[in-house]
């Protein structure tokens, strides 16, 4: 480079400007106006064990939620939650699943467990395994809980795609000790119904909130509860049932565990009959027709689905004993009573009907006709 003259300035001006350049180009790369190259593959690192938010897709319309009627109740060693869902959408979307989830809140294992949901059951509708399905409901047993403890569940739709729908709401479980189970049980029969009736538990230390009522299977055992909601009084009326057929029951005492209910345990089982004890109506419109020795009786049909007959009675005058002219009940609606003994009479006739219960319940009699005449031998 020449140190004298003109050509030595313009090379100093040349490598101004090139360092201008250069650091013109950084700062657009800084900015990230440039293009980027792509990143170094990175070979040592430690792996991240932060729990990843989970992005839900919202329902369009609040109506559309795909859980509704979200709840729980406890029983001995076991959690049973329910849900409903509704059932004419469901079948539209394909091989929906239903994610049940269980995060701990309280309880001694809450620092190895951490307090995020775990997954309980992963439930497919179209194979529901041990879940309990029934018109538009679901009802899914959690087992194994830590007694003292407080979980939360929620239930999350799935898609076939693998897509996850908006969660439930969360419901609030307390695992505690249960209701004792209800003292002096009863059971009184009916026509074609029970009532049962029983007492609080005794010594009992928890608020009752309700009663379930178990109608059994008293050779298998097996039960079915009478009542959606809890009873909230000490009697329920089984109705719909069978005359002379034995049914067993039981009850359980219900207490508040959190947002759910725990259930005690059952009772002492109890066995009853329902029977028919209640009789048909009288027969109405009696009538009287006489011709020669013999009476002849009319009446109008009795309307009663467990009808059996009619019973005819005649009395020898109002201080007479009434005489039973049919022991084994008759079909038809008319009867002859036929009077051999000639002279003077005063009888007087009514009817009752009989069902055909093994009981035999006989209604109450008819309005009775008083006939008298005055008989004259035959020559």
């Amino acid at each position: 480079m020449q140190t004298n003259g003109e050509p030595a300035k313009i090379a100093i001006f040349s490598e101004s400007k090139k360092h201008a350049t250069i650091a013109l180009f950084i700062l657009w790369q800084f900015l990230g106006c440039g293009v980027k190259a792509p990143p170094r593959p990175i070979t040592n690192y430690k792996a991240v064990t932060t729990e990843v938010p989970v992005r839900y897709e919202k329902q369009k319309k609040s109506n559309e939620r795909l859980i509704h009627g979200l709840r729980a109740f406890v029983k001995p060693g076991v959690v049973v939650v329910a849900w409903q869902y509704p059932g004419n959408r469901i079948h539209k979307k394909p091989k929906l699943h239903f994610l049940l989830q269980r995060k701990l809140v309280t309880g001694k294992n809450i620092h190895a467990q951490g307090k995020k949901f775990m997954l309980v059951r992963d439930l497919d509708l179209a194979n529901p395994g041990g879940a309990r399905l029934t018109k538009n409901q679901v009802e899914v047993l959690d087992f194994d809980l830590e007694p003292g403890t407080t979980y939360e569940y929620r239930v999350v739709p799935r898609l076939e795609s693998g897509r996850l729908l908006e969660p439930s709401k969360v419901i609030r479980v307390e695992i505690i000790n249960p209701p004792g189970p209800p003292s002096d049980i009863k059971a009184s029969p009916g026509d074609k119904n029970v009532t049962i009736s029983w007492k609080p538990p005794i010594a009992n230390k928890t608020k009752i909130e309700g009663y379930h009522v178990y109608r059994l299977n008293c050779i298998t055992g097996e039960r079915q509860s009478l009542s959606d909601e809890p009873v909230k009084g000490t009697s329920f009326l089984d109705i719909g049932l069978r005359n002379n057929h034995e049914y067993c029951y039981e009850v359980t005492a219900l207490s508040k565990a959190g947002q759910a209910l725990i259930e005690g345990r059952a009772s002492v089982r109890v066995s009853i009959v329902p029977r028919d004890l209640v009789a048909p109506p009288p027969p109405g419109k009696v009538r009287i027709r006489r011709s020669g020795r013999e009476t002849l009786i009319e009446w109008e049909p009795v309307k009663a689905d467990d009808l059996l007959g009619y019973k005819v009675y005649r009395r020898n005058g109002q201080a007479g004993q009434a005489v039973c002219l049919t022991p084994k009940p008759i079909k038809d609606t008319r009867f002859v009573d036929k009077i051999n003994d000639p002279g003077y009479m005063d009888f007087i006739y009514f009817i009752t009907s009989v069902d055909n219960a093994p009981s035999r319940n006989e209604s109450p009699p008819s309005r009775e006709i008083d006939f008298k005449q005055s008989m004259t031998p035959s020559p």
